[in-house]
């Protein structure tokens, strides 16, 4: 990194994981092939390149035919739908943007009283797409903290961000943050604690996971909730599990003796019956991006936030791990927390560090690295963000996709669970009937896809090739910056 535009107060903060990703280059011995560039990159969470559907199609045209573009047109002011063509449904179903108070009263809200047909995501990435599914514009802070949405650029210039939407045209990069792997230093399965190291402590075993609720803490990031009420009833955290427990559901269970002829049947049951027993969520600690202005009459929006919804004490990583199930969603932007998550290792209480140990002792055999018997958790995922291992990745295989509005959540973990027809002990429903083998099975690929396709590796593959092509794009001698194999040592290889 030969230049940045921060203060020195800022840079710090601000630049640390571009420059984490660059000491992988390094340590990896391929930033040296990487000719200088210039470039923007984002430091913050969220992306910032809303284009213009038509500006957009016509800049690939024109670069496909080599044309200097230098009249683009005008852009269009309806705001994030501005991004999606003409004929998507995000222009041609109405949705409430022009009034955040609205969204209740619409029948295309994701809160609309009226019952909608349950679903399930079958593509993951098509369904974080705005212009496919114009609800999301309504039902995640990404788009609620700007209302209708911003002007959207009138010239493209290329800019690397954390994690662009469907709707941006910034430039994805992959961060080596909280990513955690065998050999790693904050990994506690790659720590060497000496003699008295217990590697089965380490083994995260799906037995292991007493506590067969799904959990999610988290702090109330993800928008602004600013001076207005009204957007409480909108993004993608606020809507927690824990909360309009008094609405009653209809549930189907099929017990395992009736899958050949299968006669369903059907409960109904309360929220407040169903969700102490599927469920452990709360926000943490205190409320924040919340606040009223001075010499304000309005109720403080923390405040509000406080009396409306659960906030308990952080989780330490061993609560944590008692989890068979957790619930991974969007923060601020995309959830960096996904590979620690997918990747468990068994935390456990830190003893005093010795700093030397006598060789002579017999050290206990070890099985670290080893996949087998370590499935950790299963994780539900829904998120608006295609990060770049999204493709390398297979939802229902790996990890369970679950919609923003969370409408699939309920069914999702009461399938793997069980949800039963036993009888309600206290306040909580006993589990029985669910698919517990499969959940662990749909861990286990998931762990294992984590171990051997996301490692520092597959990070530094990405990007060395993403830095390649792009100092090539933007290169005067770009038509002369093109691969050519030579072959291996030794053989006679042919260009190409």
């Amino acid at each position: 990194m030969l230049n940045v535009s921060f203060s020195d107060d800022e840079k710090h903060y601000l630049v640390g994981p571009g420059l984490q990703l660059i000491e992988m280059l390094n340590a990896e011995g391929v930033g040296e092939n990487i000719p200088p560039f210039r470039a923007v990159f984002s430091p913050h969470d969220n992306p910032n390149l809303l284009v213009d559907w038509q500006l957009r199609q016509e800049a690939v045209k024109a670069a496909r035919q080599d044309i200097d573009t230098t009249s683009p047109p005008e852009p269009k002011l309806q705001g994030w739908i501005s991004a999606c063509p003409p004929t998507s449904n995000a222009w041609t179903v109405p949705h409430p943007l022009a009034s955040l108070s609205s969204l209740s009263q619409s029948p295309y809200s994701s809160y609309a009283p009226s019952k909608k047909p349950k679903s399930f995501i079958h593509d993951h990435r098509l369904s974080m797409s705005p212009c496919l599914h114009s609800s999301l514009l309504t039902s995640h802070g990404q788009f609620l903290s700007h209302n209708h949405g911003p002007i959207p650029h009138r010239f493209l210039v290329p800019q690397f961000s954390y994690s662009p939407t469907m709707l941006h045209a910034d430039i994805t990069v992959a961060l080596p943050i909280n990513w955690v792997g065998p050999g790693d230093p904050d990994d506690p399965n790659g720590r060497d604690d000496g003699p008295d190291d217990d590697s089965d402590s380490e083994t995260l075993r799906w037995e292991d996971n007493y506590e067969d609720r799904a959990l999610w803490k988290g702090r109330s990031t993800g928008e602004d909730f600013g001076e207005s009420v009204d957007v409480l009833v909108g993004g993608h955290r606020i809507r927690s599990p824990s909360n309009n427990t008094n609405e009653g559901e209809t549930y189907t269970d099929l017990s395992s003796d009736q899958y050949i002829y299968p006669r369903p049947t059907t409960q109904t049951l309360f929220k407040s019956q169903i969700f102490p027993s599927l469920f452990s969520t709360s926000f943490t600690s205190d409320p924040i991006f919340c606040h009223s202005p001075p010499n304000s009459s309005s109720e403080d929006t923390c405040k509000l936030l406080k009396n409306l919804y659960n906030f308990q004490p952080y989780h330490t990583p061993l609560q944590s791990s008692q989890y068979k199930y957790l619930i991974d969603v969007d923060g601020n932007g995309w959830s960096s927390r996904f590979k620690r998550l997918i990747t468990p290792f068994k935390p456990r209480p830190r003893k005093p560090r010795r700093l030397r140990y006598d060789p002579g002792i017999p050290r206990r055999p070890t099985n670290k690295g080893c996949i087998d018997g370590r499935s950790g958790n299963l994780i539900f995922k829904s998120t608006i963000y295609p990060e770049w291992w999204l493709d390398r990745s297979q939802a229902w295989i790996h990890y369970v996709p679950i919609q923003n509005d969370y409408s699939d959540l309920v069914d999702s973990i009461a399938f793997f669970r069980g949800l039963g027809v036993q009888p309600i002990q206290g306040t909580r429903l006993v589990s029985a009937g669910g698919e517990d083998e499969l959940a662990q099975r749909i861990a286990e690929e998931g762990r294992e896809w984590s171990l051997k396709y996301w490692r520092k590796e597959d990070i530094v593959a990405y990007m060395f090739r993403l830095f390649l092509e792009y100092a090539r794009v933007m290169s005067d001698e770009r038509d002369r910056m093109g691969f050519v194999y030579q072959g291996k040592p030794g053989e006679e290889g042919e260009e190409g």
